[in-house]
């Protein structure tokens, strides 16, 4: 894999193109649906259609920051286990067995969806590092005994525009992603040019509410509906190819995610191009360090839609 590009995120003039916006939607209304979801996501079984709904009401009153990606690649992790070597195009992609899904932060129990990871790098954050850390929770197990892992990594090439909303509206990762930090005030400026005070406070409590779902640790269990109901009525509302672009809380926040329907990747917008084994060591004297270092050749997709790598260390 070559270097990394690092993404632009940076919106062109669009304040030339709309003179002004007014979400007729009151402020009170907005946090009526808000503290519902709160509400709802503290009982012990949360009704998930009645969460899809109250998202869907937001969805449809108040403006989504959006940015298009294209011209770059995405990362995907997924951990080698049992010693099994990955070959195949479908084997970097997300589940396709269904009942081996189980509930995650954008999906329902045996419902796929592609997880990846931004090709961003700077002093503390690097794609690679984020899709493996996103990829084994494990690493941060104090009380796992494995002092050895295996991962691949795919880059897939976005051949058509992709349509991500963004969810890094989170305070944390403004304060530890230098690039949640040149994206976000993008956004911010966009809507104090396009709307008055209290507008603006709607979508801020809006954008917040579900960054900070989408961006921070959760246990098991039911913490993760708040945001596949989210995502589902992102796609009951604008179509099934989107995607949620969002900061990576097994990164403390330095790195950036992406959640990709199954569209996306069933309507040809991602192109597998090679592929790489990584391979994690712990460090036996500081049990939470792992040293990192790709133990394969990058191994290119041939016409047969395989890889194949010409040596494993």
């Amino acid at each position: 894999m070559r270097e990394y590009k690092i993404i632009e995120f940076s919106p062109e003039n669009e304040q030339d193109k709309i003179t002004g916006m007014t979400i007729n939607s009151s402020l009170e209304d907005v946090m009526y649906f808000i503290h519902s979801l709160q509400e709802e996501m503290l009982l012990d079984n949360p009704d998930f259609l009645k969460l899809k709904s109250l998202c869907f009401e937001l969805v449809c009153r108040l403006p989504l920051p959006v940015q298009l990606l294209q011209d770059t690649f995405i990362l995907r992790g997924r951990e080698n286990i049992n010693g099994e070597v990955f070959s195949r195009i479908s084997d970097l992609s997300y589940n396709p067995k269904q009942d081996k899904i189980g509930l995650g932060r954008f999906n329902l129990s045996g419902e796929p969806v592609f997880y990846g990871a931004v090709p961003i790098t700077t002093h503390n954050a690097s794609g690679q590092l984020t899709t493996i850390c996103e990829s084994c929770k494990e690493l941060f197990d104090t009380n796992s005994v494995c002092d050895c892992k295996y991962f691949t990594i795919g880059k897939w090439n976005i051949v058509k525009p992709i349509t991500t909303v963004v969810l890094t509206f989170f305070e944390n990762a403004e304060e530890k992603s230098w690039h949640v930090g040149n994206l976000n005030p993008h956004y911010v400026k966009f809507i104090s040019g396009m709307c008055n005070e209290e507008d603006r406070e709607k979508c801020r409590q809006f954008y917040s509410f579900f960054s900070n779902a989408a961006a921070k640790k959760q246990v098991a269990g039911n913490s993760y509906l708040l945001t596949t109901a989210f995502f589902h009525a992102l796609q009951e509302y604008y179509g099934e190819e989107l995607g949620i672009l969002y900061s990576s809380s097994m990164t403390d926040n330095t790195g950036l995610n992406l959640a990709l329907s199954k569209g996306v990747l069933d309507n040809n917008y991602l192109s597998l191009e090679a592929a790489v084994m990584f391979k994690a060591m712990r460090d036996k004297k500081n049990f939470k360090s792992f040293t990192l270092f790709p133990c394969t050749d990058c191994a290119s997709v041939t016409r047969d839609d395989r890889f194949r790598f010409s040596y494993i260390l």
